[in-house]
């Protein structure tokens, strides 16, 4: 929870400790929900392989930590009194998209799009589908904000 750091005296009320960082790392594991949790791993296994493979898995699991800590801290900064916790994977999961695109800028991405009981293939540039990912991101963000909700699932 942003509060935490914003607001340690009354956090420490709570029996919570405001000097516990680990925190910053740690939502990044926690999900929504099943679907919130399916769509991360699929994410990740489509893409993370590819990206793990050029950078090794130490470096990898390094930087999709890093990611998610960056998720985490712009989190903060955006919502800094909020009293909802985090959640999802969404930060690393765009560090995971972004080091992919960098790394294949030439990929194509096979995307099925049914329609009715239909399906639609679509191939797409990495980058197509990337910021299309990150347009869905910011749209589910300000969806919420016009909603009045400012917590749970960091997009």
């Amino acid at each position: 929870m942003p509060a935490v750091y914003s607001q340690p005296e009354l956090v420490r009320q709570t029996g919570l400790d405001p000097g516990n960082f680990a925190l910053f790392v740690t939502n990044t594991f926690l999900h929504g929900g099943a679907l919130h949790l399916i769509v991360t791993i699929w994410t990740l296994w489509l893409f993370g392989g590819a990206v793990e493979e050029r950078l090794g898995h130490w470096r990898f699991v390094l930087f999709y930590l890093l990611a998610g800590l960056a998720r985490s801290l712009a989190h903060l900064v955006f919502n800094f009194n909020s009293g909802v916790p985090p959640l999802g994977a969404s930060g690393a999961i765009a560090g995971t998209l972004g080091a992919y695109t960098l790394l294949h800028p030439k990929a194509k991405v096979a995307i099925v799009q049914p329609i009715f009981f239909f399906p639609l293939i679509l191939h797409l540039p990495a980058i197509a589908f990337t910021v299309i990912w990150f347009a869905i991101q910011v749209y589910q963000g300000w969806s919420r904000l016009d909603a009045g909700d400012t917590g749970g699932i960091a997009c």
